[in-house]
């Protein structure tokens, strides 16, 4: 299954900007690995969107690429079950000029 989530924050920019969206494949038959973009639920902070630096039995260490980013420095390692999906795709915001 696919699903689409628009980007919120800067957490992840460059990469992804606010007002990008993402296609996540949902498929319980993914097997995210280090470097791949992740999109997972957490309870303080919502939806969130990292990238795997690292995979243990126990989960995922994830990390944004801005500097300020909420990260697994500060709330751990991310269960698999609270993975909602693994980014395929980034769809990038598209700004029109008046002529």
């Amino acid at each position: 299954m696919l699903k689409l989530c628009k980007v919120k924050g800067h957490s992840m920019s460059p990469s992804y900007l606010e007002g990008d969206y993402v296609l996540c494949v949902t498929s319980k038959l993914i097997y995210p690995k280090p470097g791949d973009c992740i999109v997972f639920k957490n309870e303080r902070h919502g939806h969130l969107i990292k990238q795997i630096t690292a995979k243990t039995d126990h989960g995922f260490f994830v990390e944004g690429t801005h500097p300020e980013s909420t990260d697994s420095h500060s709330i751990g390692l991310i269960p698999p079950e609270k993975v909602v999906g693994k980014v395929i795709m980034k769809i990038s915001q598209t700004k029109t000029k008046q002529i």
